[in-house]
């Protein structure tokens, strides 16, 4: 056991990156492709990212075949998201002390074999309603799991000046597998029983692990075992975050995002109604923010490069709240789908240039547990969004709820706009350090 700090070769020293061609991939915005590591990576991401969202549509499926309530689908995707707010810190911990990767392969495994089961078991006798939401917090844990590591795990394989241009192809990663999956997911309920979408969902799930599984990485940095050692770390990330000034606004600002601006989830199903649009048209409002997410995941790296790391938080947040609000006043649903797109955009630009600000400023050994923080903060309060969201849908409706949120969003953003000055000049140079008004470098563990 060790009590005292662990000295070590900085990772930058210590990463097994193979030799780049970045040409080519750097002239049209994705610098990261150029490592073979990372193309590895990225193919593995899109699989793994399409499987999600197979094992998503296939769970509310199934939940409502069981249920026959939107309350009842619901309850289970509460049951699913909820990890994510209690235990996304405690997996950024064991990011730190286990590796990325290694925690990536096993979230990736445990999901496969757990899909496969409940997939089997709604084949041959049904799913009662209990064990499909006992499964759904299950899922929900392990996906938790790998959660950081999915986006730490690129600071091991390519040198700190491509991770800004990694951060955004992985949310390109996303939309796509949004689109993939949902494609899949939607041939295979229609052909098939629900039970065969999770077995496949799972079976899509293992080809990512051993391939994640292949890939060098240097040993995970040692993090001293004292008394608390679940708490302890937990608090040293707390403090290295809300000690700077910088770093404190741009967290309160991703708490924003996440609980109101992520809480259009759940105000969609009631703005398509609201609009006469059904179910056709949630399926149009929800598509289409993929799509947006899409399209800017194509020109992240080369809107970072032109203005700035910290300066497209901003954008993002005016696009996010714009696009709500534009939504929330529409009256048709092709304008309100419009606004979705907008805000789809916004959403990943704001997340791009956080998580590339957060890989940039952040000690080695605390990378995992700030990046699980901006995870809670993001994903983690959405069921705060939902419940806020609900209260005031149920008074002014989906469309005005839309409306009050991004309103809220573009308050916030004016407000950090005022104090943020630091934060606005943030950016990461071509050497991947980060530069804070004339400051270069890493900020110093606690």
């Amino acid at each position: 056991m060790r009590i005292g700090r662990a000295v070590r070769t900085p990772l930058c020293d210590a990463r097994p990156v193979t030799a780049p061609r970045p040409g080519r991939a750097a002239r049209y915005g994705f610098t990261a492709l150029g490592f073979p590591a990372f193309r590895t990576f990225f193919t593995a991401q899109l699989m793994t990212n399409s499987a999600q969202f197979v094992q998503g549509a296939g769970i509310g499926w199934i939940s409502w075949e069981v249920t026959g309530t939107a309350a009842g689908v619901a309850a289970i995707g509460f049951l699913n998201v909820i990890p994510y707010t209690l235990l996304t810190l405690h997996a950024g911990l064991f990011t730190d002390r286990l590796g990325a990767r290694r925690m990536v392969v096993a979230s990736l495994l445990l999901s496969a074999v757990a899909l496969v089961v409940l997939g089997f078991l709604g084949l041959v006798g049904g799913i009662p309603f209990l064990v499909l939401g006992v499964a759904s917090a299950v899922l929900g844990t392990i996906a938790v799991i790998g959660s950081p590591g999915s986006f730490t795990l690129v600071n091991e394989i390519i040198p700190p000046a491509a991770v800004p241009s990694a951060v955004s192809l992985i949310f390109l990663d996303v939309n796509l597998g949004r689109i993939l999956g949902g494609a899949v997911a939607g041939v295979t309920l229609a052909l098939l029983p629900g039970g065969w979408t999770l077995i496949l969902a799972g079976l899509l799930m293992i080809p990512p692990a051993l391939a994640i599984r292949r890939l060098r990485t240097p040993p995970p940095a040692e993090i001293p075992v004292l008394r608390g050692a679940l708490v302890a770390p937990l608090r040293e990330a707390a403090g290295f975050a809300f000690r700077d000034r910088s770093l404190a606004l741009l967290f309160l600002m991703t708490a924003v995002m996440g609980s109101l601006g992520q809480g259009y989830n759940y105000q969609l199903p009631l703005a398509a109604v609201e609009l006469g649009a059904g179910a056709d048209g949630l399926g149009v409002l929800t598509g289409v923010v993929g799509v947006g997410g899409l399209i800017t995941g194509l020109l992240l790296e080369r809107m970072m490069r032109g203005l700035g790391h910290g300066r497209i938080l901003w954008l993002g947040m005016w696009l996010a709240s714009g696009g709500m609000i534009v939504c929330g006043l529409a009256g048709t649903l092709a304008v309100a789908a419009v606004g979705m797109a907008i805000a789809g955009a916004g959403f990943a630009v704001y997340a791009a240039g956080t998580l590339s600000l957060l890989q940039a400023l952040a000690a080695p050994e605390l990378r995992g547990r700030l990046t699980a923080l901006f995870s809670l903060l993001y994903w983690g309060l959405m069921p705060l969004g939902a419940l806020i969201g609900g209260v005031m849908a149920s008074a002014i409706g989906g469309l005005h709820t839309l409306l009050v949120f991004g309103v809220a969003i573009l308050l916030v953003s004016l407000a950090g706009l005022i104090a943020g000055g630091d934060v606005r000049r943030m950016r990461v140079d071509g050497e991947g350090r980060p530069t804070r008004a004339g400051r270069r470098g890493v900020l110093p563990a606690p």
